[in-house]
């Protein structure tokens, strides 16, 4: 693991020193590793996702509990990763590393505790504000970090499960007649239009 480690701070160290073209080199080294993360991140989700949302097992059902640690152990080695990346070279962009492995970041930093996600949170702020980092994932993060504190989210990304009729409602939102206007303003679909689409 340290090993990775001074391999990730010395890709980063060339970035900033190096002329132009070896920056498009490691760039595009820095780009296949996230996406590599990106693909295994998502690949326990999407299984876990069709045996909820489409198969209808329960959570406590014994394929899903199988599945859960598999999930988990990966995240773990995937969070390892990309603190590595983010300590050294920050929340790289778009433009850089490509959509997907900009989105590795945030996925991999999406899914871990709270403390982590305020941590490096102010990363991800500076990037959006560049134009960096799409701005879907700082309303997402922004609302999480909200409701782990019990606060109103501002852009409804987050939701609960109804008990009394089984379907996906928001946290409580702050100016939910603002909402639209601001899910518009970082590139979310309406409210209404996500709501549908969660309770197909």
């Amino acid at each position: 693991m340290l090993i990775k480690f001074f391999v990730v701070v010395s890709i980063c160290m060339l970035l900033i020193f190096t002329p132009e073209k070896a920056i498009s080199q490691d760039y595009a080294s820095l780009k296949k590793e996230l996406t590599d993360i990106y693909k295994s991140d998502q690949k326990y989700r999407i299984v876990l996702d069709s045996l909820v949302r489409k198969a209808g097992l329960q959570w406590d059902h014994p394929e899903i509990q199988k599945i859960i640690p598999q999930a988990a152990k990966q995240d773990s080695l995937n969070l390892s990763r990309v603190l590595s990346i983010l300590d050294s070279c920050g929340w790289v962009g778009v433009k850089q590393i490509g959509a997907e492995a900009n989105e590795a970041l945030f996925v991999v930093i999406q899914h871990a505790d709270s403390s982590i996600l305020i941590k490096y949170f102010p990363l991800l702020t500076k990037s959006y504000e560049l134009n960096e980092t799409p701005g879907k994932f700082y309303a997402l993060m922004l609302d999480r970090i909200l409701v782990d504190r019990g606060q109103k989210q501002l852009y409804g990304t987050q939701m609960q499960m109804e008990k009394k009729e089984g379907k996906f409602v928001p946290f409580p939102i702050e100016d939910q007649p603002g909402v639209n206007e601001r899910r518009k303003r970082v590139g979310l679909q309406p409210l209404e239009a996500y709501l549908k689409e969660m309770n197909r």
